[in-house]
Order: C-alpha cells, then structure tokens, then sequence
C-alpha cells in the first residue's frame, strides 16, 4: 500500500512560472471514495469496514 499522497497536478499558470507563489489559487481539496463489501457469508466478516473506516479518518 502506498504509503505518499503525490503532489496534486499543477495547472497551466503554475507550470509557465506566471506570479509569486503567494498569488496562485490553491488546488481544490481531493475527493477519496471508500467502497467495502461485506461479506456476511464469512464468520471473519467485519476486518475491511474497520480498516477503511481509519483509513478514511485519517
């Protein structure tokens, strides 16, 4: 599992070196989508929703 949050893409401006970097906009915040399938046909079912659950926390 990766364990770094690449940096986020750089738009057209930021790129050519137009302004101070105190003038550009920053980047909209990422949206992460957390999708678990329990299996309730396993007696060990439960283990993926803690995990993503703290994933998703933070």
């Amino acid at each position: 599992m990766p364990q770094h949050v690449p940096p986020p893409l750089l738009d057209a401006v930021t790129r050519q070196g137009q302004g101070p970097a105190s003038s550009r906009v920053p980047a909209a915040p990422r949206r992460i989508v957390f999708l678990a399938h329990r299996d309730l046909g396993n007696p060990a079912a439960g283990g993926s929703e803690l995990l993503i659950d703290r994933l998703a926390s933070g």
